[in-house]
């Protein structure tokens, strides 16, 4: 037996049958970035055509665990820690809330401070670390402090590889986050409304597709190509790029 093969099999079949039979009840927080197709397939509960495999699943895996040595930490010094704090916005019109947790909460001499654990690896880490949190990562946070009422908020950034570590603290005003939850209820309602009239959203992102397939690079009369990596690592790339597979054409995304 090998026993790695047989933990990636595992954990393969694991997040598939975890993927295939979720049933939505609420938004995501994480989504208020994602592309708008991507989460009405996972509403209308569409085939996946292309898993993750077990090194993604890893890379996954070693997020939580992250999270779990900095909880361990915290109260290894004595800190009231409380892990996945729910959080729940209800507003017209949506039909369903937006639900999430968030990952610390921390009883400090100054009150609750509430953070996110985020992993890096690679050149995710070099960004970070020059131009700040991503922007998925601050309108995440910031679905949390409308729901705390709070307008600071960390964000911890642990690289996998490097062990690089840094911390920022969002700040936005009051103002930014009425605007912010505007957009977000706006956006969700619009899916809503998309899922119950079985209407397909247009993509967010755009990737190369060429041979048949959705490819990650590629390089035409001197000029380099990238597909949006939102596409490359979508669970349902192959559906959403169908007719342009089918089609053996070429497809390149504009470039940014």
């Amino acid at each position: 037996m090998k026993i790695l093969k047989e933990i990636d099999t595992y954990l393969e079949d694991r997040d598939y049958e975890n993927e295939a039979s979720k049933v939505r009840k609420s938004h995501h927080p994480s989504e208020v970035s994602a592309c708008n197709r991507a989460i009405y397939y996972r509403w209308m509960k569409a085939p996946i055509t292309n898993p993750r495999n077990a090194e993604s699943i890893w890379r996954m895996e070693m997020g939580k665990a992250v999270e779990l040595l900095a909880v361990g930490y915290l109260k290894e010094m004595g800190y009231e820690v409380t892990e996945q704090e729910e959080v729940t916005i209800e507003a017209s019109p949506l039909i369903h809330p937006v639900h999430g947790y968030i990952d610390i909460t921390i009883q400090a001499m100054d009150g609750l401070q509430r953070a996110e654990v985020k992993t890096t690896w690679g050149q995710g880490t070099k960004a970070i670390q020059y131009n700040g949190p991503q922007k998925e990562h601050v309108e995440q946070a910031m679905c949390y402090m409308i729901d705390k009422g709070v307008t600071e908020y960390n964000m911890i950034y642990i690289a996998r590889d490097t062990l690089w570590r840094s911390e920022f603290v969002i700040k936005k005003t009051q103002r930014e986050l009425d605007h912010f939850k505007a957009h977000m209820i706006n956006k969700f309602a619009h899916i809503e409304s998309c899922v119950d009239q079985k209407i397909l959203p247009p993509r967010d992102f755009s990737a190369i597709v060429a041979d048949g397939e959705v490819k990650a690079t590629i390089q035409r009369n001197g000029v380099k190509y990238k597909s949006d990596w939102n596409c490359l690592y979508c669970v349902r790339r192959d559906l959403c790029y169908k007719e342009e597979r089918e089609s053996f054409g070429l497809y390149l995304p504009e470039r940014k």
